[in-house]
């Protein structure tokens, strides 16, 4: 079942749901099963967006809706939430990642991202280094009733979001990513290691998964090529 401001592509049983707004996360609670297999947090904003309302869906808004599900989620169940690579370095921000997560109500964490006035792009890395983070805080608690939570953190994906990532990150860097690997990822790509941790990934829990095609690895031996704008 999709909750998403828009309706799917796809023939799914589908709430709309504005995660923006604590009423319309509420509404689709409300209208949700009372027993759930598991639960995947996808919906983000890109840093183009306003820094309280990239904030607001890609952590306080994942956080709110996985605390009121929680108690529909049998043992055996699962949580999967979408991350990002600008989120990998959640430990070297852990002061501000903190900050973030003391704010413990969706409306309390909101109100605290609009005081901070923060731009679009640092409240984008702020907000997915605490999702990574939260991730692994909620799997250690779920421990006793035998219910996992990890989180995906792709690279670069060719959504119609990339643009937006392009106007708001460093646009060599990704060409170089393209370059250097070949291609950006595809939604498919993603779904296929977040449908694993769903079902077939028993043993894993409180892991952050990479799924960039190597970026990362990129970066981490200096091997980066130049991007190429005709790539």
């Amino acid at each position: 079942m999709v909750l998403d401001r828009a309706a799917p592509c796809a023939d799914v049983p589908y709430l709309r749901c504005d995660l923006t707004d604590v009423t319309s996360i509420e509404d689709a609670v409300a209208a949700l099963p009372v027993a759930l297999a598991g639960l995947c947090n996808i919906a983000g904003l890109p840093g183009t967006k306003e820094g309280h309302e990239v904030l607001a869906v890609n952590t306080f808004a994942p956080r709110h809706l996985t605390r009121r599900l929680l108690p529909r989620i049998p043992e055996g169940g699962a949580i999967v939430n979408l991350s990002s690579t600008l989120g990998v370095g959640w430990a070297a921000n852990r002061p501000a990642v903190d900050e973030v997560l003391e704010h413990t109500s969706f409306e309390e964490g909101v109100a605290w991202a609009r005081q901070e006035r923060l731009d679009g792009s640092t409240a984008y890395r702020l907000s997915k280094q605490a999702l990574t983070f939260w991730t692994k805080q909620l799997a250690v608690d779920l421990m006793p009733r035998r219910i996992r939570a990890n989180s995906v953190s792709p690279g670069p994906v060719t959504t119609p979001i990339l643009k937006a990532f392009y106007d708001s990150a460093d646009p060599d860097l990704l060409d170089g990513f393209r370059t250097s690997i070949g291609r950006h990822g595809t939604p498919h790509d993603i779904a296929e290691v977040v449908i694993f941790l769903l079902d077939g990934a028993g043993w894993i829990n409180g892991a952050d998964i990479v799924v960039d095609g190597g970026g990362e690895a990129l970066l981490d031996t200096a091997v980066l090529r130049s991007g190429e704008k005709d790539a």
